[in-house]
């Protein structure tokens, strides 16, 4: 990429988590915009170019689930990956039915997550 940073999409319900994925991400060389809900993440999708989306399953107005299946109504290529503190082969299933490029059970290991975007989005 040029040497604008790629910008990753955190939607994420819980503040200190948030926090966690801007510094986190920031110290990759990303920049990092994060959002609580699926209607400002639909918003944010439409006017950033995005380098991957962070997405949790439990959010407040719909599930990560539905959220990825509207993404890829649109958009096919956008990486998707699940940061899940479900650990339910279920969910995972169906979030890859929806669309999703990776699933990640929380709590995860930070060199997992970086090798996840290295591979999907990489810098």
């Amino acid at each position: 990429m040029s040497s604008r940073s790629a910008v990753v999409l955190c939607v994420e319900d819980d503040a200190d988590t948030q926090e966690m994925m801007r510094v986190m991400l920031g110290g990759w060389g990303y920049s990092c915009e994060v959002t609580a809900t699926c209607a400002d993440a639909l918003r944010l999708i439409h006017e950033t170019r995005l380098a991957a989306i962070l997405l949790d399953n439990s959010l407040p107005d719909c599930t990560g689930i539905q959220l990825c299946g509207q993404v890829r109504q649109f958009d096919t290529r956008l990486p998707i990956i699940f940061l899940s503190g479900s650990a339910h082969d279920e969910e995972r299933q169906l979030a890859m039915a929806s669309g999703a490029n990776a699933f990640i059970s929380k709590p995860f290991a930070m060199d997992a997550l970086l090798a996840v975007l290295n591979t999907y989005a990489p810098l």
